[in-house]
């Protein structure tokens, strides 16, 4: 998958989020990754409703072991705030079937690159997902 400032503009056009995986490749073919039968991951802007599946995964200790110290609800709303509800956001919901997994971090960190990232909750852990 080519990531480039355009897949931020779809995802602003969308407004329900963009599929990062689906059923299957999208030219009908075989997958390398064996992802038939995966559910979409869904990427989407945050929202302020969000705040309370956000602490559960920014307060977890195993998620937060090799980022920062785990978040209280107020470096959460913090971080919601200045990064998930900012014009334009740094980072991104990851949702499967509405539920809140983690967030990706798309942004431009500086003028000739992009910052890519994800957290993403231990319930998420396990399991490939491969791009659309």
């Amino acid at each position: 998958m080519t990531l480039h400032r355009g897949m931020l503009f779809e995802w602003r056009i969308y407004e329900g989020g963009f599929p990062l995986a689906q059923q299957g490749p999208p030219h009908g073919g075989a997958s390398a990754g064996g992802d038939a039968g995966m559910k979409a991951l869904t990427i989407r802007r945050l929202r302020p409703s969000d705040a309370e599946a956000l602490y559960r995964i920014l307060s977890d200790r195993q998620v937060m072991r090799y980022l920062e110290p785990p978040y209280d609800r107020l470096q959460t709303e913090q971080f919601l705030r200045e990064a998930g509800l900012a014009e334009p956001p740094l980072v991104y919901g990851a949702e499967e079937d509405g539920r809140l997994l983690g967030y990706v971090i798309y942004h431009a960190y500086d003028p000739d690159s992009m910052e890519l990232g994800w957290v993403l909750s231990r319930t998420a852990g396990g399991r490939a997902m491969p791009p659309g």
